[in-house]
């Protein structure tokens, strides 16, 4: 797979106007963070296992953390060090998921 390239910040920036939820963590490696709130232990593993389909099926996969009922999610293509539209396109499947959950 032909690795994307890093898009500017204001790109991103952008992007995130239409995406509810999601903000850009700055630093020198920009990421994509956004905090789930999945009503229970349970129902918060349920979607990160969603979640973790839709990684494996685009080879791109996102750090998540668990904390009782909700998810963060944290996206960055590790190999460019930064954001690219692997990162923005897996983080609307991962809303569309939460939406239809």
């Amino acid at each position: 797979m032909r690795m994307p390239p890093l898009l500017p910040l204001s790109s991103v920036r952008a992007s995130l106007i239409r995406m509810e939820g999601w903000r850009l963590l700055p630093g020198r490696t920009p990421k994509l963070k956004k905090r789930y709130a999945c009503g229970s232990f349970a129902g918060a593993m349920r979607f990160v296992n969603s979640v973790a389909g839709l990684a494996e099926q685009r080879d791109h996969h996102p750090n998540i953390d668990i904390r009782y009922d909700t998810v963060d999610v944290t996206l960055w293509t590790h190999a460019k060090g930064g954001v690219t539209e692997l990162d923005l396109s897996l983080a609307g499947a991962i809303d569309t998921l939460a939406h239809s959950t």
